[in-house]
C-alpha cells in the first residue's frame, strides 16, 4: 500500500477513499455527513464533511502502519 495522499486531496474525493479506507459516505439533507464501516455493519462516524475526510485520513494512516510496520 502506498502512502496516504494529503488531507485536501482525500476531502476533494471522499468517497473514494473513504471506500478504500473501508467505509461508504454517505451526505445527509442536514450538511453533515455519515460513514458505514462495510466490515462492521453500522455506522461509525457522523458529523461535518472536513471532521470525516480527517477521520478517513486517519484510518488510511493506520491501514498504512499496519501493512508496513517498519516505517
Amino acid at each position: 500500500m502506498r502512502k496516504p495522499p494529503k488531507s485536501s486531496t482525500i476531502r476533494k474525493n471522499i468517497m473514494r477513499y473513504a471506500y478504500n479506507a473501508g467505509f461508504t459516505y454517505h451526505p445527509q439533507t442536514d450538511g453533515t455527513v455519515k460513514l458505514f464501516d462495510i466490515k462492521a455493519n453500522y455506522y461509525v462516524f457522523r458529523g461535518s464533511p472536513d471532521r470525516a475526510a480527517q477521520f478517513v485520513t486517519d484510518e488510511l494512516w493506520m491501514k498504512y502502519f499496519r501493512l508496513n510496520p517498519s516505517k
